[in-house]
């Protein structure tokens, strides 16, 4: 049974009338209701206030997925962390270990961890699109947003045409983040697109100095003048620990201050 109390607190109450979940409102509210509005989003507001203000939003505290003009990111106000966690499985609603959220350390950007794993990095916002993101045809489903002051850093994305249906889904089993668009001929929900594209899209797959090439066996190189730090892992696929300095002599160590220098810029 879903209730809402009088001070405008919402229960999920199990059949002995055991709390199985529950959500506080912001602040005491005399005529409370709970609102599902056409978006999506679950509202709890106070009729008596005629400013409309949520004092409770689901959009605020999503799972597995992401809906148009829902956001993804920080209130840094309320330091809100609105993420995405994916399902155990698809019997399973309990959270994975498979999440999306934003970053905020440096220029913050979308990260997708697995565990404690980084991922998948869409590198930082450029005013248009994700800078680490591939070029890929033009969107004809959704626009994106993202949002960056000292109040709110979030990404959303907003729909082209309001009368299609679209929404982003993390799924634990594959470990991808899929995007999906509902076709109204067949019914049924269609697989528009996917992150990561392919194993180059792994976050520090090859490890440090090394290049990542999908059309190539292995698809993990090391850059020229290097070579595989740990070759026993290398050959068995195990590339994260990367390539080592394989040049000696006085190119080797001019090389090494090449590197040192570029790295400091």
């Amino acid at each position: 049974m879903l209730m809402v109390t009088t001070t405008g607190d919402i229960k999920l109450l199990s059949q002995n009338i055991t709390v199985v979940w529950s959500a506080n409102s912001t602040k005491a509210a005399q005529n409370p209701k709970l609102r599902l509005l056409d978006s999506g989003n679950l509202v709890l507001i106070d009729d008596s206030d005629v400013s409309g203000a949520y004092l409770w939003q689901s959009f605020d505290y999503p799972s597995d997925t992401l809906l148009p003009e829902m956001k993804l990111g920080w209130d840094l106000r309320t330091h809100l962390n609105r993420r995405l966690s994916a399902w155990k499985n698809s019997d399973d609603p309990s959270p994975g270990d498979f999440t999306w959220e934003i970053e905020l350390q440096g220029s913050p950007e979308p990260v997708l961890w697995k565990g404690s794993k980084k991922y998948y990095r869409s590198g930082p916002w450029n005013g248009i699109r994700f800078s680490g993101a591939r070029l890929s045809p033009e969107n004809r489903v959704s626009r994106n947003e993202f949002v960056s002051n000292e109040d709110e850093v979030y990404y959303m994305f907003s729909l082209k045409n309001k009368s299609r249906l679209s929404r982003v889904v993390l799924n634990q089993t594959d470990y991808r983040r899929q995007r999906y668009t509902w076709n109204e001929e067949t019914r049924t929900w269609k697989l528009y697109s996917y992150l990561p594209n392919d194993n180059c899209d792994n976050y520090g797959l090859c490890g440090a100095y090394g290049n990542c090439d999908s059309t190539q066996a292995p698809a993990c190189q090391c850059l020229k003048g290097f070579k595989p730090k740990s070759p026993d892992g290398w050959s068995s696929g195990e590339w994260s620990q990367g390539c080592a300095i394989s040049i000696r002599g006085k190119q080797g160590r001019q090389l090494v201050k090449f590197i040192a220098f570029g790295a400091r810029q």
